[in-house]
């Protein structure tokens, strides 16, 4: 444990819970640092002192000897402070190696750093010529340093080439998670290296490195429906959807990512070839994950799909029907998910069923509080308002269902702010004067903010109201 996490177990001196004292007082027995243990002793009580204590056979440590209160240099002044880049940087200016432990500590602390590597070559030189010899402490932290620094990336192609290479890479999604962030953005790349990001996505795929790619796929989905409208990365987005559509088991992560991906692409303004194919693939993903549980996501696609403009109405009610016609053959679906797929369901040419609004769920919310109020919604999404006020006149009897699609400040946004009982306001498709007039008029923890987009995040993130 102390051998994977001892950059994290040394981090804190004097942990401030006793759990944290406990974790902090065993990772100081292993090192030895008689300092840290008595510190630690000092800040117990005098039951916990005893439990201390006893794991090293003994009711107190000796008390180590008070040196005169010196000024400390820079470097040891920014590592108490907690400033390890500070750290890092003084000591490549001037490397000394009575400062090796320290600086190598504060990497370990900062985590992936750029001079990582710099701290790793002068250290370990003075390892091999004798000038430094390392202790039990030091010797493992290099090995963790060795560790944090191989699976350091530059950037997206350095990534993807080492993802699609001959070795067996067992963190290749893990630094994808923790790095990626950090790169120059994918669109912002010469397309060559974007080709370069592609192929190698290509050449994990069936390889050694094959579940590293499944477990980043949300990642690179994610990616991909921020790069949509970038010619040079349409290679990068067909790689990605030609995995996702060869994948048996689709995970959460991806589901909710891919949702975001098929609305950049649909809201792209794809040709007629690539809107039919995007709907093929959508199909054929919808028919391996088909379940109740995946019906929320079904909901959202078809949303989504209807938002959109669309170069083949055929081919769009075709794919709705079949989506509408499989989720209504499932079973135990809620109240407002059948309300949800009904109301869906004349949009793509099919006639609705009728719900029965007494066949409430038991541990479903009371749709029922609502009736007789004033419900509002702010969007700027197109027929969310007719959409929404349908949807809920089937849960519901509110007294008034009022909707508003300003994108200023005005007396009527302000107003239905105040007033109305439950308001929703839809932060994906807003103008940023109109939710500033809101905050104004209404504080946000009295605002319902959906998390997915579309009428149905609206009438989800309403109905969570509602439970809480």
């Amino acid at each position: 444990m102390v051998d994977r996490f001892g950059g994290l177990l040394r981090a804190i001196q004097v942990p401030s819970t006793q759990d944290g004292r406990m974790l902090a007082f065993l990772t100081a027995l292993f090192d030895e640092d008689l300092e840290r243990q008595t510190a630690i002793l000092d800040a117990a009580d005098e039951d916990e002192s005893a439990a201390l204590s006893a794991l090293i056979g003994s009711e107190r440590l000796p008390e180590p000897r008070l040196e005169p209160e010196l000024e400390l240099e820079p470097i040891l002044a920014a590592f108490d402070l907690g400033k390890f880049q500070a750290v890092i940087d003084l000591f490549l200016a001037e490397p000394a190696v009575r400062n090796a432990d320290l600086v190598v500590q504060a990497v370990l602390n900062l985590g992936v750093s750029e001079r990582a590597n710099s701290v790793l070559d002068v250290v370990n030189a003075w390892v091999a010529s004798g000038d430094l010899e390392a202790d039990r402490r030091l010797a493992r932290d290099l090995t963790e340093l060795g560790h944090l620094v191989s699976g350091a990336c530059a950037g997206w192609a350095d990534w993807a080439e080492r993802l699609g290479g001959d070795k067996r890479w067992a963190d290749a999604a893990a630094v994808l998670r923790s790095q990626n962030d950090g790169w120059i953005a994918l669109e912002e790349l010469p397309a060559a290296q974007v080709q370069t990001v592609a192929d190698g996505i290509l050449n994990a795929v069936g390889s050694h490195n094959h579940d590293q790619l499944r477990s980043c796929l949300d990642i690179l989905c994610r990616i991909a429906a921020g790069v949509v409208q970038y010619a040079a990365c349409a290679q990068y987005c067909d790689v990605v959807l030609e995995f996702l559509g060869d994948e048996e088991n689709v995970s959460a992560p991806v589901r909710d990512t891919y949702v975001t991906l098929f609305t950049a692409i649909l809201e792209g303004g794809p040709s007629k070839a690539d809107y039919q194919q995007m709907l093929r693939r959508t199909s054929a993903l919808w028919d391996r994950i088909r379940s109740r549980h995946n019906v929320e996501w079904a909901i959202e696609i078809l949303d989504a799909a209807l938002s959109a403009s669309t170069p083949d109405r055929d081919q769009l009610n075709t794919f709705g029907v079949q989506f509408i016609e499989t989720a209504r053959s499932l079973e135990r679906l809620t109240i407002r998910q059948r309300v949800e797929i009904e109301s869906l369901a004349p949009e793509f040419g099919l006639p609705s069923r009728a719900v029965e609004r007494e066949a409430v769920d038991e541990d479903g919310p009371a749709w029922s509080l609502l009736d007789g109020t004033l419900v509002g919604l702010y969007s700027l999404l197109p027929q969310a308002v007719p959409r929404f006020t349908a949807r809920l006149h089937a849960l519901c009897a509110p007294a008034e269902i009022r909707g508003n699609t300003d994108t200023t400040a005005t007396d009527a946004l302000s107003n239905l702010a105040e007033r109305a009982d439950r308001l929703v306001v839809d932060t994906w498709h807003a103008a940023h004067a109109a939710t500033k007039a809101i905050d104004v008029a209404r504080p946000r923890d009295r605002q319902i903010l959906p998390r997915q987009r579309g009428v149905s995040g609206f009438i989800r993130a309403l109905e969570d109201s509602l439970e809480s």
